[in-house]
């Protein structure tokens, strides 16, 4: 593990002893620690079918998750790019993207991601694909997605699934920080198949962002978690992103093959369900090291083996 990624944990690692939630490095949020989870409140229940229409399987309940404090890049909400760095935000974490993006006001959505094992590199921090459902600020957030990231995942350089979320811009911790796990048989940190096509969701519904993946709820992040003031999107943006040490990464995004490769990663059939807007992804990438091509309104490809 490199120096800098240990100094990364070590500062988590204190931050969730002391004050049982703790600032992760982002792409800009602040230097203090996001506020205390709010206090369980009333069971919640989701809705009957997934996303996509189909049954969950029967809740088998049970279901435990690890939270993990490490790098999570957050895409602005406006514009493809990043707003330009600075030596005091943080200097050795680079975010690159493949994104398909819509300005959408929805409470539902979903695709079909490839699950892919993309190699990081050593000195990088991960490599993911993910949804996330924004605010019009894009300053709350809720994800989901695999990533590959030896530092949240235990040393395992297998695709995990994971939720993330951000409140007021400051991003929070993965698979923990205030979701509640739903124990209906697929779970936050769980191993996923490579190569493998899978529906990754979200809904809002019944007081919670609702996160769902293949045939099961997998929890919920309580409205109570932003006061109530975040139940429906601004922007619905789907991509890859690698976090790395430097602006030109070895680390490889999706499965590692150029966008314009037609077995690259890819992103399909997005959906806004219950919506009478259409799906319209406006399809881009950053960083000059990886590419995105759209091969529809709903679909595209991204990816890229990387500078090395």
């Amino acid at each position: 593990m490199s120096t800098m990624r240990s100094g990364l944990l070590a500062a988590g690692l204190a931050l969730a002893t002391t004050a049982a939630i703790g600032a992760v490095s982002t792409l800009d949020a602040a230097a203090a620690p996001p506020p205390p989870t709010p206090a369980a409140g009333p069971a919640l229940t989701p809705p009957a079918r997934l996303p996509w229409g189909a049954l969950p399987r029967a809740r088998q309940g049970g279901a435990t998750t690890r939270p993990a404090y490490a790098p999570k890049g957050r895409l602005p909400s406006t514009g493809a790019a990043p707003p330009a760095r600075s030596a005091a935000a943080d200097p050795q974490i680079h975010y690159m993207y493949g994104t398909g993006a819509q300005t959408v006001a929805v409470q539902k959505a979903y695709a079909n991601f490839t699950v892919a094992k993309p190699t990081v590199a050593q000195q990088d921090f991960h490599s993911l694909a993910e949804l996330a459902m924004m605010s019009a600020d894009g300053r709350q957030i809720v994800e989901v997605g695999w990533t590959v990231d030896r530092d949240v995942n235990s040393g395992d350089l297998n695709p995990h699934l994971f939720v993330y979320h951000w409140k007021d811009g400051q991003g929070t911790c993965y698979n923990g920080c205030g979701f509640v796990p739903y124990g209906g048989g697929a779970t936050a940190g769980m191993t996923l198949p490579v190569g493998a096509s899978k529906q990754f969701g979200i809904v809002h519904s019944g007081g919670a962002w609702w996160i769902a993946y293949d045939t099961d709820w997998v929890g919920s992040f309580p409205d109570s978690l932003w006061e109530g003031r975040f139940t429906v999107t601004g922007k619905v943006k789907f991509f890859g992103e690698v976090a790395a040490a430097t602006q030109r990464p070895c680390t490889q995004m999706g499965n590692g093959l150029a966008a314009n490769d037609p077995n690259a990663a890819r992103i399909g059939s997005a959906s806004y369900p219950d919506s009478t807007e259409p799906v319209k992804l406006v399809v881009s990438a950053t960083g000059g090291v990886y590419s995105a091509v759209a091969l529809s309104d709903r679909t595209f490809r991204y990816g890229g083996p990387g500078a090395c």
